[in-house]
C-alpha cells in the first residue's frame, strides 16, 4: 500500500496536470487523494476477501454484465467516446486479470467515488479530451485505476526480483570469502 501512494501521486500528476483530463476544486491536487487511491485499493481487496470461491464466480458474472451494459449505455445514449476507448482498455485489462472479482469490486468502488466526487464538485472532468468527448464523470475512468494497479504489480515484481538477486549476490560474496 505504501508504494501505491507515490504511484497514485504520479498518476494524478499525469492525468490532472500534464494531460489536463480533470481539475480539482481549487486547482490543486489535494494531499489526501493519493492516500485515498491506496485506501480504495485496500478496501476492494478486503471486500473481495470476504467472499468464497462460488460467490466470487457469481460476482464476476453479475458485475461483468453490469459493466458491459453500463459502457454500452454511455456509448449510445451519451456519445461518450472517451469511455468507449477506456472501456476497451478496461475489458482488455479485466481479461488479462481473468475477470478477477477483486478488480470488478474495485471498479464499483471507483465508479461510486467518481459519481460522488463529481456531484459534490470536488473535481470535474473536461468534456472534450483530445479527439474524444465525455460525460462528467466518464465511466471509462475506472480503467485508470486498474491500469495503475497493473503498473504497480509490475513494479513490485521487478523490485522483488531485484531484491532477491541482491540477496543471492550478497550470499555468494559472503560464501566466496571463506
Amino acid at each position: 500500500m505504501i508504494i501505491m501512494i507515490p504511484l497514485s501521486w504520479l498518476g494524478e500528476l499525469l492525468c490532472c496536470v500534464i494531460l489536463d483530463m480533470y481539475d480539482y476544486r481549487g486547482n490543486n491536487i489535494p494531499l489526501y487523494v493519493p492516500v485515498g487511491h491506496a485506501c480504495v485499493f485496500s478496501l476492494g481487496w478486503k471486500i473481495n476477501q470476504l467472499f468464497d470461491t462460488d460467490t466470487k464466480a457469481a460476482i464476476r458474472k453479475v458485475l461483468t454484465l453490469f459493466f458491459i451494459l453500463l459502457f454500452l449505455f454511455v456509448c449510445f445514449f451519451f456519445n461518450d467516446t472517451l469511455s468507449v476507448a477506456l472501456g476497451l482498455l478496461f475489458f482488455w485489462a479485466l481479461n488479462r486479470k481473468k475477470f478477477s472479482s477483486f478488480y470488478l469490486i474495485m471498479s464499483c468502488l471507483v465508479l461510486w467515488i467518481e459519481v460522488i466526487g463529481t456531484n459534490l464538485h470536488v473535481w470535474s472532468w473536461s468534456q472534450y479530451q483530445w479527439i474524444f468527448q465525455t460525460v462528467n464523470p466518464p465511466i471509462g475512468s475506472i480503467f485508470i485505476y486498474i491500469g495503475g494497479d497493473m503498473i504497480l504489480g509490475r513494479l513490485c515484481r521487478f523490485l522483488l526480483r531485484l531484491r532477491k538477486s541482491q540477496i543471492v549476490r550478497n550470499k555468494l560474496n559472503i560464501t566466496s570469502k571463506f
